[in-house]
């Protein structure tokens, strides 16, 4: 009754939890691994700057760019794409596009003389053996305002950069803060390079952060979160959340952008998105089982008293059946005071 009351009561606030056990698990939670972008920021990027290289004009850039991009679901192809569009930049023509996971995508441009071109990190720069040391300064310091790095190259030059920022989520910083004060640890685990996690991590308060991590690398973070902390949940909303959220003990997915893959693997999804459910949940999972315990204790007592005043033949049939009618309905009420944990809506 128990359980169900909570699980019902969240439900009705827009946080799904798909069983009693993953709500007995968030009792047990020492430790949430926060995704970055569409978790712990709005998941609204936009373009605040694109700088050019190597003879290559901003326009150029933007032309290859949006014309890899068009292919990609990534949240940052989005922005590149309004903002190519907002300028009134035509897509270059390209085919053969391939995804890579972690690093971006690349595609044959058939404006350009059938060159490939590659969107994406510096993982995919280095594997096709484009060179970026002379614009490591620069990109450093984009990086350290917090700002995610999009590189763009042409065969084995690179062309330019683009940076994209991200609002943080006004109650992030809150969310963080009140499960350290539940002791429990928040680590950060992003794609987005080191220097713009670091950034994040710091204006929220969370102590660990690890960027450039590709999809089996936050997997194996998990995974040693999981042997340093015990039990761990994972709050992600892209597809290459999917495996942590998977792996850890309790999944949680943004569910209102999230992809379906996400929502679909995690064992909780927060329909409103709002950070501050998450110290909710473990404060509920923590009730719940509280709540459970009271109950059977309860119910155990009772009927070791029954006995007794049977024993000595204070009691008879009747006043035993009535008390425990009277205990169960007294289990009832106590647990539906769960239906009314307060959780945030908006």
């Amino acid at each position: 009754v128990a359980i169900t009351s909570a699980i019902g009561g969240a439900s009705r606030k827009g946080v799904l939890i798909k069983g009693g056990k993953h709500l007995e698990e968030m009792k047990k939670v020492e430790a949430v691994a926060f995704d970055k972008t569409g978790t712990l920021t709005v998941g609204e990027p936009y373009i605040s700057d694109v700088i050019a290289f190597n003879g290559f004009s901003e326009r150029e850039v933007l032309e290859d760019a949006a014309g890899v991009e068009q292919f990609s679901s990534h949240p940052l192809s989005k922005s590149i794409l309004e903002f190519a569009q907002e300028k009134g930049i035509a897509f270059h023509s390209m085919k053969d596009y391939q995804n890579i996971a972690g690093k971006g995508g690349k595609a044959i441009c058939t404006v350009c003389n059938d060159l490939e071109h590659c969107v994406g990190n510096l993982k995919l720069m280095d594997t096709h053996g484009v060179s970026t040391k002379e614009i490591t300064e620069k990109t450093e310091k984009l990086e350290r305002e917090g700002k995610t790095i999009v590189l763009v190259s042409e065969g084995n030059r690179l062309m330019g950069v683009i940076a994209i920022s991200d609002k943080i989520k006004s109650e992030a910083k809150d969310a963080v803060a009140m499960l350290q004060t539940l002791g429990v640890q928040s680590v950060m685990l992003t794609g987005d390079n080191q220097h713009t996690a670091s950034y994040v991590a710091n204006s929220l308060g969370i102590t660990k952060a690890y960027g450039s991590l590709l999809p089996d690398e936050k997997v194996g973070k998990v995974e040693e979160m999981k042997k340093e902390y015990g039990t761990v949940a994972m709050v992600g909303d892209g597809v290459n959340d999917a495996p942590s959220l998977a792996l850890a003990n309790v999944g949680i997915a943004m569910a209102s952008k999230g992809s379906d893959v996400a929502i679909e693997t995690a064992d909780i999804a927060l329909m409103n998105e709002n950070l501050l459910n998450i110290p909710a949940i473990v404060k509920l999972g923590r009730r719940t089982v509280r709540t459970v315990k009271q109950n059977i204790t309860g119910a155990l007592l009772a009927k070791v008293a029954f006995i007794v005043l049977a024993v000595f033949g204070i009691s008879n049939l009747g006043i035993a059946i009535a008390a425990d009618t009277g205990v169960a309905l007294l289990v009832i009420l106590n647990s539906l005071r769960l239906f009314r944990f307060q959780i945030q809506e908006k």
